[in-house]
């Protein structure tokens, strides 16, 4: 039984939306690479999970050259939030920011990249999808104004 990210890359032209392939007329720009990890993580203390750091890489020794990122959207400041995780945060930026996927981020104007985290396992970075997905809004809003007090847009620490 193949997933949609199988799929898509055997393809080549998919992007993993939810469990849907999704082929894409756009692409976007070349960005330099990301700096390899980055973090901008931060939590509730009662919920962050202090065993493991998100932070970074799973295993420092076994260093991926491939890296997953949990990642939060706002319309604006306190604005309208958006969870979601990939495996290339630029161009999966990019997408939102363009209206390439039709969905919940192209219909209510979500484009400001205002918090992240890398992570070294994809299913991890899954896990913690789901986990940030149940918490409370004011933890998130939390989470982001602590690590991003002025909800700057991190995207544009990226592109040229």
């Amino acid at each position: 039984m193949q997933d949609g990210n199988d799929l898509g890359r055997r393809m080549g032209k998919g992007v993993h939306f939810g469990f849907k392939v999704c082929t894409l007329s756009a692409s976007p720009p070349s960005f330099p690479a990301l700096p390899q990890p980055t973090s901008r993580a931060g939590g509730n203390p009662s919920t962050f999970d202090q065993r493991h750091d998100h932070r970074q890489p799973s295993n420092q020794n076994d260093r991926m050259d491939k890296y997953s990122y949990v990642y939060m959207l706002a319309s604006t400041r306190y604005g309208t939030l958006y969870i979601g995780v990939t495996s290339d945060l630029v161009k999966r930026v990019w997408q939102h920011r363009h209206g390439v996927v039709e969905g919940f981020t192209k219909q209510h104007k979500i484009h400001r990249l205002v918090w992240y985290e890398t992570h070294g396992d994809i299913m991890e970075a899954i896990k913690r999808e789901k986990r940030l997905k149940k918490w409370e809004r004011a933890w998130k809003v939390k989470m982001i104004s602590t690590s991003n007090p002025t909800w700057r847009d991190l995207y544009e620490d990226f592109t040229p």
